[in-house]
């Protein structure tokens, strides 16, 4: 089946900046034909963020920037355009956007998915398990926070060894019967023994548990391989930048 752009463009949108311990520190931006969303930080530690999403012709780049650049900026800002054609990361490098990096927005329709059950097995992480888990996270990541792990829109997995966690990812579930995965991560010493599809393994079945029908998420070009081996197709290439 078929997805819209538009129902994967913004159940990536609202799965980045949509969790639970995101979402009272949200803003949405007003710089139509973009999305912008402005992100406080929930500890108050750092400014604002501003993130910007962009599905459009390359011929309106220069009317989007110059609509983002009018809102009154915080001191991070972030821009995240679906790639129209060859030329579109040339034309936003030209109006003065800094190329940061190329991802591939992917998704996979469950409703018409087979998913095989882990190899090896793959732990859902609990409130009692944040403290352990964020001390120990491969990235050296505080991931886990009490309010997404008691959330029943969220689910987050591990496979560990002890003290060790070896790989780790999450997924969001939106209102709208979407989900979003995130954080999908495995150790250097690990790679390349299957962690990364049994995590992808067990969260694609607790979506398809929960009646979620599209799962969504942003891929770098080294694991596209992994996730269309998975059912999950490729949809747009997708360019980062940060904004002066």
């Amino acid at each position: 089946m078929t997805r819209s752009i538009h129902t994967v463009w913004q159940t990536l949108i609202d799965g980045y900046a949509g969790t639970p311990a995101i979402m009272p520190f949200r803003t949405d931006l007003s710089c139509a034909p973009a999305i912008g969303l402005r992100l406080a930080d929930p500890e108050g530690k750092q400014t604002p963020i501003d993130d910007y999403y962009v599905y459009a012709a390359d011929a309106d780049a220069p009317h989007i920037i110059a609509t983002i650049r009018s809102v009154p900026p915080a001191p991070r800002a972030y821009l995240t355009v679906a790639a129209q054609s060859d030329a579109t990361d040339a034309i936003y490098r030209a109006l003065g956007c800094v190329y940061d990096s190329s991802e591939c927005l992917m998704f996979i329709d469950l409703t018409s998915a087979v998913i095989p059950p882990p190899v090896t097995t793959v732990d859902i992480l609990t409130v009692a398990d944040i403290s352990a888990a964020n001390m120990a996270d491969p990235e050296s990541m505080l991931w886990l926070s009490s309010v997404n792990v008691s959330s029943p829109a969220m689910t987050h997995v591990a496979i560990r060894s002890g003290a060790h966690i070896h790989a780790r990812a999450r997924t969001l579930r939106l209102a709208d019967g979407t989900s979003y995965v995130s954080m999908v991560y495995t150790a250097p010493p690990a790679r390349r023994q299957g962690y990364g599809r049994d995590l992808m393994r067990a969260l694609l079945a607790a979506d398809q548990a929960a009646g979620i029908h599209t799962v969504v998420l942003m891929s770098s070009q080294m694991g596209i391989p992994l996730y269309q081996s998975l059912g999950f197709v490729p949809l747009c290439t997708t360019h980062i930048y940060t904004l002066s």
